[in-house]
């Protein structure tokens, strides 16, 4: 796999997130969902974890670096005794 330096830094930046994510609580995840602004509801029904959690993915590669170093902080911080 051949990978230019932007790749492997987004590549490096996106597995820490998914390392993060996974150790937020429920109330911590719904926090991320409004910062990267992620809708709850799908019209008047509520979205399934699956969902959101590609949204939130999505979005999260679509933030510039500066934005994905600031939400990847939070992140650390929210679960650095975790």
């Amino acid at each position: 796999m051949n990978f230019n330096i932007k790749q492997k830094d987004q590549s490096k930046s996106f597995e820490e997130f998914l390392m993060l994510v996974s150790k937020l609580n429920a109330v911590e995840f719904l926090g991320l969902t409004k910062i990267l602004c992620v809708p709850l509801l799908d019209g008047e029904r509520d979205r399934d974890f699956a969902d959101l959690l590609d949204d939130v993915l999505d979005h999260f590669e679509k933030c510039g670096r500066p934005q994905r170093r600031e939400i990847l902080r939070a992140l650390r911080a929210a679960t650095k005794n975790k």
